[in-house]
């Protein structure tokens, strides 16, 4: 994927603006060609420090998820586009009240994503080892076999054997668990943000003085997310170890 500067640079405007400024500089005065470069620089830099194709940019390069978070982050995407969109278009003297709302949902968007992919690659595990799952069976053989046994070493390591099976039953359970959660909030996130969305639109009609008195209760809706993410870091972390 192409970065924001070499979109820039490919942009056709931009193009046009280069060639016109070689033009310029070749058929009538020398100093046009420095001035066009100017010009030139100036438009790709303004183009590429778009936070609207940063954004773009950003959405495009994310790797795609498990089926079922992949749906729910598909949701709270569109709320971001949302949200960006509703504050892009408020009133001048509104959007800079409204900025940090916008800056705080994007950076709890993406620690959503990667918490999703942290989750996928549990997922995914557990996905495969329950295709093939024979678990309780092992665990009925083992038994069976542990019943009959009588020589204490041969115990020990049937022993040994069902641990480690009920070990991985286990993990594979607390993943399932884990994954049903991160669904759960990620359901609750999609509610809370299409909530700030519909609170922007408000205070884009309500004026800056009331907006910039309302815009606190939103940012503790935001921050509450924060702290409930952290905690499903948190446990991710553990189930990965």
């Amino acid at each position: 994927m192409r970065s924001p500067y070499l979109t820039a640079l490919f942009n056709p405007l931009n193009i046009a603006t280069l060639m016109l400024a070689v033009a310029a500089g070749l058929c009538a005065a020398w100093w046009l060609f420095p001035l066009g470069l100017i010009v030139w620089g100036v438009m790709v830099y303004g183009i590429a420090s778009d936070p609207s194709l940063r954004r773009m940019q950003m959405m495009q390069a994310r790797a795609p998820m498990a089926q079922r978070f992949q749906p729910l982050f598909d949701r709270i995407e569109r709320a971001q586009a949302s949200i960006y969109n509703t504050v892009s278009d408020s009133h001048r003297r509104v959007q800079p009240i409204l900025e940090p709302l916008r800056d705080e949902v994007d950076a709890l968007v993406e620690r959503a994503y990667q918490l999703c992919q942290r989750m996928t690659v549990l997922e995914n595990y557990r996905s495969v080892q329950a295709v093939n799952d024979n678990s309780q069976a092992e665990l009925f053989r083992i038994d069976t076999q542990l019943a009959e046994a009588t020589d204490p070493l041969v115990k020990r390591e049937y022993e040994e054997a069902r641990r480690a099976v009920q070990k991985r039953i286990d993990a594979l359970q607390a993943i399932g668990t884990q994954s049903a959660r991160v669904e759960a909030q990620l359901s609750s996130m999609i509610a809370a943000l299409s909530g700030v969305q519909a609170e922007l639109v408000r205070l884009h009609a309500l004026g800056p003085e009331l907006a910039g008195q309302l815009v606190p209760a939103q940012q503790r809706v935001l921050r509450e997310l924060s702290s409930q993410l952290s905690q499903f870091e948190q446990e991710v972390a553990r189930l990965s170890l």
